[in-house]
């Protein structure tokens, strides 16, 4: 009897310690009990999936040149038939908006999707776009030329818009590229067309 209780004595003293222990430990340096395990600590991911495509005529529609046997000698390269004239980023209707005007003639085609990983079109270089949700503009022009890539031109917006910066590149290969960071995680958009520009709003 006297060594059962003797055993039960220890058993409440090393669980007197190990509950000290455990109180040390939650402690911060400070003092203040730590709540890391009751915070949810997982990254805000975009959950927006939309897509849209499409295509716009700019001026006057254009048939497709016929292709020669033999490229003429000293023949001089005719200038693209379509050109992105204008980013605008501005609000209209009390929402924001993106807005992409074009020169020339001819059919263009147009896609808009969401993208976890913004790359650069050809070589896939990464693009740093700023918000929890990135759109991709892709604009397939008439005439496919090579040509270098080319920096892009950076618009920054309001810090307390919808909209965190607009990232567009110079064609490339016949495609123009262009990135919009969304400061919402699960944002409202819409995208419109008319005459020879296209437009991308934000918010409700």
């Amino acid at each position: 009897m006297t060594v059962s209780t003797g055993v039960r004595r220890r058993s409440n003293r090393t669980l007197q310690l190990l509950m000290l222990a455990g109180a040390l430990l939650a402690c911060s340096p400070d003092g203040s009990v730590s709540t890391h395990r009751e915070q949810d600590s997982s990254p805000v991911r975009c959950r927006a999936t939309e897509s849209w495509s499409g295509s716009i005529t700019v001026g006057r529609e254009l048939p497709a040149p016929p292709t020669p046997l033999l490229p003429e000698a000293g023949a001089a390269e005719a200038p693209p038939r379509q050109s992105l004239e204008e980013v605008e980023v501005d609000i209209e209707g009390g929402r924001e908006r993106v807005a992409y005007a074009f020169t020339g003639d001819g059919t263009l085609g147009w896609s808009v999707r969401y993208v976890a990983q913004p790359l650069t079109y050809g070589d896939g270089h990464e693009v740093l776009v700023t918000g929890l949700c990135v759109l991709q503009l892709d604009f397939t022009l008439a005439d496919a030329t090579a040509s270098a890539q080319a920096a892009p031109e950076r618009t920054a917006t309001a810090a307390t818009g919808g909209i965190t910066e607009v990232v567009t590149f110079a064609p490339h290969d016949g495609v123009i590229q262009s990135f919009v960071g969304l400061r919402d995680a699960d944002p409202t958009v819409t995208v419109d067309q008319a005459d020879a520009q296209l437009s991308v709003r934000v918010g409700e």
